[in-house]
């Protein structure tokens, strides 16, 4: 007599589905913000670098200018606003050599018998490093409105005399900061010895906080 044979199932219950899917939900739920928020952090610490950049050369570029250089920042500096990378990229130096009042002498383009290239009047040359959804995630702080650039001994440097308060740039992203993620950076440039500073901001407005090195 012949016993029946039992058949094995080797397909998934309903169930086993169900929760299947609900744990690879979790994951992707977890998984998609912590992507997206290292993109964003990367994103600033990579114009972190930008600005720091442009701010040597920038310096750089202030030697061949004979006197004080008085710049405006871009509106909203001095104080806890918001600034668009875009303010920031498009700010020029008034150095019209045909006007009088301007606020900064042009370039020197004679250097010893030398003939040398203008430099650009554009403040700092990193325009168009961002893209447009960058632009609108990138957010800067910046203190004081107004400095005055000056040359002493081959030292490029803001003049405490005009203000003595450092440029600081503080650079985040502003989905990070809504969610209170990530980290804000900042630059820092001293006056009168012209050194660089480049660091995280710790603290939440200019009066009380740091720009504390990497």
């Amino acid at each position: 007599m012949s016993l029946p044979t039992r058949q094995t199932s080797h397909g998934f219950t309903l169930t086993e589905l169900m929760v299947s899917v609900v744990l690879t939900s979790l994951g992707v739920m977890t998984f998609v913000p912590m992507v997206e928020q290292r993109v964003k952090q990367t994103t600033v610490d990579s114009y972190t670098s930008k600005i720091e950049s442009g701010i040597i050369q920038m310096k750089a570029n202030m030697v061949s200018r004979q006197g004080s250089c008085r710049i405006a920042l871009p509106s909203g500096s001095g104080t806890e606003t918001e600034i668009t990378a875009k303010a920031l990229e498009s700010l020029v130096i008034d150095d019209d050599p045909n006007d009088p009042d301007a606020w900064c002498p042009p370039p020197t383009t004679d250097m010893g018998g030398l003939s040398m290239k203008p430099t650009s009047t554009r403040f700092l040359n990193i325009k168009n490093s961002l893209s447009e959804h960058q632009h609108d995630d990138i957010r800067l702080l910046i203190t004081p409105a107004e400095i005055s650039m000056n040359t002493i001994g081959g030292v490029t440097a803001p003049e405490a005399s005009f203000d003595p308060t450092p440029l600081t740039i503080r650079i985040r992203s502003r989905g990070l900061e809504s969610r209170g993620k990530g980290l804000e950076r900042c630059l820092q440039l001293e006056v009168m010895t012209g050194t660089l500073i480049r660091g995280t901001w710790k603290g939440s407005n200019f009066d009380t906080g740091q720009c504390t090195q990497s």
